[in-house]
Order: C-alpha cells, then structure tokens, then sequence
C-alpha cells in the first residue's frame, strides 16, 4: 500500500476531528476508553498545526493516519527511566491510525517512517506513552521494538513510557572523495507518478578545493560539466574552486552575499532564505542550469544553505513532496557532522541550533516561499526566465 505524507494546515482540522471521533468510537467498541471529547481536543491539534509538528498520512487519497513529533513532553515523562539523552530524543505524540486502515500495515508502515524521519533529523531515539489498556497499540509499539522505561499517571489511567534506541550507524559518504557534502538530487519520488526525478544530471555540493583525478573521471563520466559556485569573494579567495581553472568545466561564479553569515536566532534562518531565494544574482543562477548542455554542480561553502534554498526550488519544480524536500535539506547535518564541529570548537559565540540543518526551517522556509512566489515555476518567471528557460531546467530532472 502506497501511502504520501505531509504537514497537516489548517484546512485539514475538520478530517482531523472526524478521523478522532472515528478512532475513539472504535476503542470505545472494544472497551478501550482511552480518549474522548476533552482529549485530544481540536485546539491541541490546532496548536500542533502552528508549531509545524502535525504530520497526514494519506493512501488512495484518503486519510489514513495522523501523528505529532516533537521535543515537547509532559513533566512526567521525568518518570521514565530513559536509555537515551533528552537531548538525543524526540516524541511522537497523538499517533492515531484511521479504523479503515486498521489492521492492514498501515500502522507499522508510518511508525517505521516516523522513526526515519526522526532518524534523519539526527535524534537518536523515540519516546512515546501508551495507554496499558489498549492492547492494540502496546502489541504495535512491543513488536517494532519499543521497550517500558516506566509509567505516569493521567486523567484517563496508567500509560506505559516507552522508547526505542534508533540505528544511528547508516554511513553517509559523499559522491566526491574531495568533498564532504556532494549530493544527487536524482532519484526522488515525483509525487503522484510511478517517476522519479532522473540521476547523475544535477548535483548538489559544499566547496570543492581539490579536483582528485578520480573525482574529475566521475564528473565527466556522468556528463556533469557545468559548476555553479555561490560562495562570495572573501570565501573564493579563502578557498579557491579547484574546477575555475580547468578547461574540462565550465565554471561560473554567482556570489550569493546572502546567507553567508548565519543569523544570530533559528527563528531567523527562514528568513534568510528568502533573502537568498531573492538575491539579484538567481537569474544568473538559474540561466545557467537551464543552458548547461548536459549536467550541472552547484555548491556554497557547506552545501547547506544556498544550496539548499536552490535545490528545494528545484525539487518543488519537478514536483517532489515536502517531505522529500525536507529531507533533502535536513541530511546535511550528517553529512557535515565534522565540519559542524569544528566550526563550533573554532566559533563558540555561534548557537548550534541555527547552523545545523533544521526539519522546521525548511518546513516555514516552504511556506514562506509560497505565500510569496505561489509555485517555484511563478518564482522563476518572476526571474525573468520564460517558459522554455524553465522546461529547460525541469528537463533535467523530470523525464518528458
């Protein structure tokens, strides 16, 4: 069973609340009187809408299921006696799957994406409480591997704390040995479509210094000849493009003075996307992508911010989920575990939260960009790209 996940908005609060009544009217059928019209309420799904931690599951394009994640806990989840730092931990919160998915996989198939999702953002496990007299989810939790790390009591009864230690040891390696965060933006799911978004034609990448000869055989191999560098002056003069000289590569250089500095607030970086999304310099940017002959590179520093606004605008382009696009975004952080810490040792004064790559920048980042710009295609007309400038860069990764 195929199944498509997004944000919830405003919009969906209705389906939300039906889809509750639904859930509590079948646990009520099998005497589980675990929820009801005090909790969950609709302004707590409300208040999730707002802090962007509402997730929809839909299949068939019916809703299927619904789930909260977040750093928020109720005090007693100091009860628990936890394997994982706090620090480390995220919560999934509401979890609830529609009676007419129940019994299918449904359950275990979104519970199994929650944990990448969470995984991805560079947590290490997932808490959780479940009533002790719901059968049904204490079976789902024990068998996917959950484990009791002890009890709180609320309004309803006793609930079961519980947590699973999640495999941190996937390593990620990047497509250049000379680089750190040399990504492909092929090989997503166009949603809607059994297409994908087409390999080894668009890369995505920090700086490159040093062009080893295997590196360079890769890149002409897959016909990616064309090098976007973002990165201001003081930092091209910091650290030369090992592609500006070599005659094999055309290398344009588009310096992106937004976004080079990061903010001194999280709440701020999405913000600063849209400061970079409106450089004067993205016609040029996005000019040459579209008249690369074949294959495209382009890069910043770290891979992460300028070219994460980019590649977002790319991925929306091509019709690629949000959540795809966030995870595009937010797999930064592991690629550039190393760079982040040396960058903290060297610049205590800078908070860590706003450089490393956050699920909810990228999630207001789209928003912000869409109450704006409406579409990334409106974007790149605003440009002033024209119809076959922007078929040119889709091309590259949509097949016709």
């Amino acid at each position: 069973m195929e199944i498509e996940y997004r944000l919830g908005t405003r919009q969906d609060i209705d389906a939300i609340c039906e889809l509750i009544k639904l859930a509590i009217e079948e646990m009520e059928r099998h005497g589980i009187y675990q929820w009801d019209d005090i909790y969950p309420a609709r302004a707590d799904f409300e208040e999730d809408i707002d802090k962007n931690s509402l997730f929809l599951a839909y299949s068939e394009d019916k809703l299927a299921a619904l789930y909260v994640i977040s750093s928020d806990s109720d005090e007693q989840y100091a009860n628990g006696k936890w394997e994982c730092d706090e620090e480390t931990a995220y919560v999934l919160h509401r979890f609830c799957v529609s009676p007419q998915f129940q019994n299918k996989g449904v359950g275990k198939t979104v519970l199994l994406h929650i944990e990448e999702q969470i995984r991805s953002m560079g947590y290490k496990s997932v808490r959780l409480d479940t009533f002790t007299e719901n059968p049904f989810a204490q079976r789902l939790y024990l068998h996917n591997g959950y484990v009791s790390r002890g009890y709180a009591n609320w309004r309803k009864g006793k609930f079961d704390l519980m947590e699973k230690k999640l495999d941190n040891d996937r390593t990620y390696k990047s497509i250049l040995e000379g680089t750190l965060n040399t990504r492909d933006l092929g090989g997503y799911r166009i949603s809607g479509t059994d297409k994908y978004t087409v390999r080894d034609r668009v890369f995505r990448s920090d700086r490159c210094e040093i062009l080893s000869s295997s590196d360079k055989s890769l890149l002409l191999g897959r016909c990616i000849r064309t090098i976007v560098d973002l990165r201001n002056e003081a930092e091209i003069r910091k650290a030369p493009s090992a592609f500006s000289k070599d005659r094999d590569f055309q290398y344009f250089s588009f310096p992106i003075i937004e976004g080079s500095v990061p903010p001194d607030r999280l709440e701020d970086v999405p913000d600063s996307y849209m400061s970079i999304a409106g450089s004067g310099v993205m016609k040029e940017v996005f000019s040459a992508i579209a008249d690369a002959p074949e294959g495209v590179m382009f890069n910043c520093a770290a891979g992460k911010d300028r070219t994460g606004v980019i590649s977002a605008i790319l991925l929306m382009l091509a019709g690629v989920s949000d959540e795809k696009i966030i995870y595009d975004y937010v797999i930064s952080r592991e690629y550039n575990k190393l760079r982040l810490e040396k960058l903290l040792a060297e610049h205590p004064e800078i908070k860590r939260e706003v450089v490393i790559a956050n699920e909810k920048t990228m999630i207001s980042f789209l928003r912000l960009f869409r109450d704006k710009y409406i579409s990334a295609k409106q974007y790149l007309h605003d440009l002033g790209l024209d119809d076959a400038a922007v078929m040119r860069i889709k091309d590259k990764l949509v097949r016709p």
